[in-house]
C-alpha cells in the first residue's frame, strides 16, 4: 500500500472496486470469527436457498426485461439492459455468484444420501445454472469447465457417487436446451449484443447427442460392480482428462497458429488471443504484463503496487496507449491473479496460492472414522466446490464486494465447520 505512494486509494480501493486493503482486513475478520465460533445447522441451507432462489429469480426476469423493480425506468438502451441484473451489478458479477452457487449445490448433491435433500439441491443446481446461463457470461464457461473435469475425481470411490456426478452432467444439458426453450423471439437479453457461449450451444444439436449418451453411460455404470468403476472407469478418466487438455491445448494452437480447422472460425472470439480476445482483456492483460516484466521495479514485483491500484497503474505509465485504445480508463486487469500479482506482489500471490491450496486441501480431506456426516464433510466439500467455481471464473474476471466476500464467506463457514469436526474427532479419538 505504501510502496506505490496512494495510499488513500488503496486503502478504500477507491479508484478500481472497492476491494481495497480495507475490504481485505473485513475479509479476514469474517475468516477469524467464522471459522471459530460459526456452528452448523442443516436449516441455514434452507434459509440460504431461499435467498438464493429469489435472487435467481430476479436476474432471470432482468433477462427477460420484466424490470420488475423499475430500475430500467427511463432506460431506453436495451443494451444496458442485457449489461445489469439481478441487483448484482454487471452481468459478469452476477454470473460469477450464480455459477458458484452452482457449484455448491453440485457440492451437496454429490454427497447427500437423504432423497429429499437431494431432490432439493439437483433442482437448485438446475436453477442456478439456468440464472448463469442468462445471465450470458463467459465467466460461467470458464467455472463450468473447471467444475465438470474436477467432479469425476471424487466419484470413483462409490458408484453411487458416480451415478449422482451423471446426473449433474445430465441435469446442465437439459437446462441448456431448457434455457433456449424459454427465450422468446423478442423482448429478452438474447436479443442484444453477444449472444451467451452456453446458449448458442443450447440451439446446437449438442444437447441432443449428450444426453442420450449419458444416459447409455448411466446405464452403463449401473451393470458394472463396485471394483470395476475404480479399476476401470479411473484410469480411462484419467486418459480422458488428458486428451480434453491437449484438445483445449490443440484448439487455441490451431486458432492462434495453423488456422487448420474451419469450424473454429465461429468460435474465434472465444478462442483467437489477440488485443480484442475478451472484449480486450487480451490488450489489458500485456499491458500488464509489460509493466511487470520491463518496468516494475524489483521491491514492487515482490509486494506489488497495492491493493486495487490498477488504475492509477494504467495511468501512470500507459495514459497515450489508453487513449489511442476503445477505453477511457482501466481500473482493473480483467484476471484475479494477474491483479493480485501487480497489486499486491509476487509474495501476495503465493501467500494467497498457499491458503487456496491448504484450504481445499482441509475442506476436501475424508472423515477419520470413514463414514460421511453431512456437517463434517458434505457442506464442507460443498463449500470447496463453489469456492473451485469461483477460481476458475476468476482467470477472466475481476473480484468485486458484492461477490468475492459472499463466496469467501460460504468458504470459511465450510472450512470453520469441517476444522471442528476433525477437532471432535481428535478428542473422541483420545
Amino acid at each position: 500500500m505504501f510502496l506505490s505512494g496512494y495510499i488513500y486509494e488503496t486503502w478504500w480501493g477507491s479508484t478500481g472496486r472497492f476491494m481495497g486493503t480495507f475490504t481485505w482486513l473485513l475479509l479476514f475478520l469474517d475468516y477469524f470469527f467464522l471459522t471459530r465460533f460459526y456452528h452448523f445447522k442443516k436449516g441455514h441451507l434452507v434459509i440460504l436457498s431461499l435467498s438464493i432462489f429469489l435472487q435467481a429469480c430476479w436476474g432471470i426476469s432482468d433477462f427477460f426485461w420484466m424490470n420488475l423493480f423499475h430500475f430500467f425506468d427511463g432506460v431506453d438502451n436495451k443494451g444496458l439492459w442485457s449489461t445489469f441484473a439481478g441487483g448484482v451489478g454487471n452481468i459478469n458479477g452476477y454470473t460469477s455468484l450464480m455459477v458458484s452457487y452452482s457449484g455448491l449445490y453440485a457440492g451437496l448433491y454429490l454427497k447427500e444420501k437423504k432423497g429429499k435433500w437431494s431432490l432439493l439441491f439437483l433442482l437448485m443446481y438446475m436453477f442456478t445454472l439456468l440464472a448463469a446461463m442468462y445471465g450470458m457470461s463467459d465467466n460461467a464457461v470458464f467455472a463450468l469447465f473447471v467444475l465438470f473435469l474436477a467432479l469425476p475425481f471424487f466419484c470413483f470411490q462409490k458408484k453411487e457417487v458416480l451415478l449422482q456426478c451423471i446426473d449433474l452432467y445430465l441435469a446442465f444439458f437439459l437446462t441448456m436446451k431448457l434455457a433456449v426453450y424459454l427465450i422468446p423471439a423478442e423482448g429478452s437479453s438474447y436479443n442484444v449484443g453477444d449472444k451467451g457461449f452456453f446458449l448458442l450451444l443450447g440451439y446446437s444439436a449438442l444437447p441432443f447427442l449428450a444426453i442420450p449418451v449419458l444416459g447409455l453411460l448411466r446405464l452403463l455404470v449401473m451393470k458394472l460392480r463396485e471394483e470395476a468403476v475404480q479399476k476401470l472407469l479411473r484410469p480411462l478418466y484419467y486418459a480422458v482428462f488428458c486428451l480434453i487438455l491437449c484438445g483445449v491445448i490443440f484448439v487455441f494452437y490451431d486458432a492462434n497458429v495453423s488456422h487448420k480447422i474451419a469450424f473454429l472460425t465461429k468460435y474465434k472470439n472465444y478462442f483467437l488471443f489477440d488485443d480484442a480476445w475478451g472484449s480486450g482483456r487480451g490488450f489489458i492483460w500485456k499491458m500488464g504484463m509489460d509493466f511487470f516484466m520491463n518496468k516494475m521495479p524489483l521491491w514492487q514485483r515482490i509486494f506489488g503496487y497495492g491493493p486495487d491500484s490498477y488504475y492509477m497503474l494504467t495511468n501512470d505509465h500507459y495514459k497515450f496507449e489508453i487513449s489511442q485504445s476503445a477505453f477511457g480508463a482501466i481500473d482493473n486487469i480483467h484476471n484475479e491473479y494477474l491483479n493480485i500479482l501487480l497489486t499486491i506482489g509476487m509474495a501476495g500471490l503465493i501467500a494467497y496460492f498457499l491458503f487456496i491450496f491448504f484450504s481445499l486441501k482441509t475442506l476436501w480431506e475424508k472423515d477419520r472414522e470413514g463414514e460421511e456426516s453431512f456437517s463434517g464433510t458434505v457442506f464442507p466439500f460443498a463449500t470447496g466446490i463453489a469456492l473451485l467455481c469461483y477460481l476458475g471464473q476468476a482467470v477472466i474476471n475481476i473480484a468485486v464486494p458484492i461477490v468475492l466476500p459472499i463466496i469467501f464467506i460460504l468458504f470459511f463457514l465450510g472450512l470453520g465447520t469441517k476444522c471442528r469436526a476433525q477437532e471432535c474427532s481428535d478428542d473422541t479419538a483420545s
